[in-house]
């Protein structure tokens, strides 16, 4: 019987175990244990993970709100059989509020990028910005770098990391742009072997509706992305 971790609900790991055998009468039969991924005082929140298959082992990043309300990005290594690893800063200690993170793993570099939205000192925008995190964990030869830098507020990115004839490897990674009156949704290549970043585009184009949340994932068959999100369309 093979056994594998996932987050469930808050910073907490729930083990998943499959068999060939049937199904069980009692889905509950089918999860292990869960555990602390990471608790601390005040509130850890938006978790998301990405799977590193050339160490059976995840990468699961949060916000972390510090005393006085700052907010950081930390990170922490769960192996596949569900033992929580090392934990690291992925950002902090410059009173620079970090949130929204996500993530996605590169195996040719073994290494993830961690995105998040990055608060601008001195004014209420805020950009895309991104870091590279090795597998054993954080580099500080990594640096954190921008991702898109537009006079509008940008938030909510997602990122997901493709291999193929047409992308080349790349990460991609997404997010929702507020131009004054409409929210779009836009897009920048993070090259994988840490040679730069592309021009961000946009890739809504209709200008009479608000886009959010964008989610994105990569088919490798194809070598394509495919991007979503919400629309809004007013009321009847």
């Amino acid at each position: 019987m093979a056994k594998r971790c996932v987050i469930g609900t808050g910073l907490a790991v729930v083990c998943l175990m499959s068999t060939w055998a049937p199904s069980p009468a009692v889905a509950g039969d089918l999860l292990g244990a869960e555990r602390i991924v990471y608790e601390a005082d005040f509130d850890q929140e938006s978790a998301r993970i990405a799977y590193n298959p050339n160490a059976d082992e995840y990468l699961v990043v949060w916000e972390n709100t510090q005393p006085g309300g700052v907010q950081d990005i930390y990170a922490r290594r769960v192996s596949g059989t569900g033992t929580v690893l090392s934990f690291s800063a992925i950002s902090g200690g410059d009173g620079i509020s970090r949130i929204q993170p996500d993530v996605a793993f590169d195996p040719v570099q073994d290494r993830y990028l961690v995105v998040y939205t990055k608060e601008i000192s001195g004014g209420p925008d805020t950009d895309i910005w991104g870091r590279f995190v090795p597998s054993t964990g954080v580099d500080p030869a990594h640096t954190e770098f921008f991702i898109s830098w537009s006079i509008h507020p940008d938030d909510q990115p997602s990122v997901d990391y493709g291999r193929g004839s047409v992308v080349g490897e790349k990460f991609l990674v997404v997010w929702a742009t507020n131009e004054t009156v409409t929210d779009y949704i836009y897009a920048n290549f993070v090259f994988g072997d840490g040679t730069g970043i592309g021009t961000p585009w946009r890739i809504s184009s209709s200008t009479n509706s608000d886009r959010w949340t964008p989610r994105l994932a990569y088919n490798r068959s194809r070598s394509e992305f495919l991007v979503t999100w919400s629309q809004y369309f007013g009321l009847a």
